[in-house]
C-alpha cells in the first residue's frame, strides 16, 4: 500500500510493515509488473531532495527507488499503465 509516509505491507499478523527505508510520500502508484512499481510524491521532511519526485520506479517490490524523469518538475497524483505506455496526471503543472 502507498502512503503519505512510505510503502507498507502486511505481515504475518496482518500488521503494517514499512517497504524498505523510504517514509517519502508516494501520490501516485501503480504496479506495472512482478515486483516492478512506478510512483510519484514527495520526499520525506527533511529531506534535501527537490519537492517533487517526477516518475521514479521499483524494480524489487517498493524497497529501492530510482529516478526515470522529470525530478523536480512533475508530481504525477494518478498513474496508470496499458499496453506498455504510461498515463499521469501531474498536479503541478495541470497536465496529462
Amino acid at each position: 500500500m502507498a502512503t503519505h509516509e512510505g510503502i507498507f505491507t502486511a505481515d504475518d499478523a496482518g500488521d503494517p510493515q514499512l517497504v524498505g527505508d523510504s517514509r517519502d510520500d508516494f501520490m501516485g502508484f501503480t504496479v506495472i509488473g512482478a515486483k516492478t512499481f512506478l510512483a510519484s510524491g514527495h520526499p520525506a521532511p527533511g529531506s534535501d531532495q527537490p519537492a517533487n519526485h517526477g516518475l521514479i520506479k521499483s524494480t524489487d517490490a517498493g524497497k529501492s527507488w530510482q529516478t526515470s524523469s522529470l525530478k523536480g518538475e512533475a508530481d504525477f497524483h494518478s498513474l496508470d499503465s496499458a499496453q506498455g505506455a504510461i498515463y499521469g496526471y501531474d498536479s503541478t503543472n495541470g497536465l496529462p
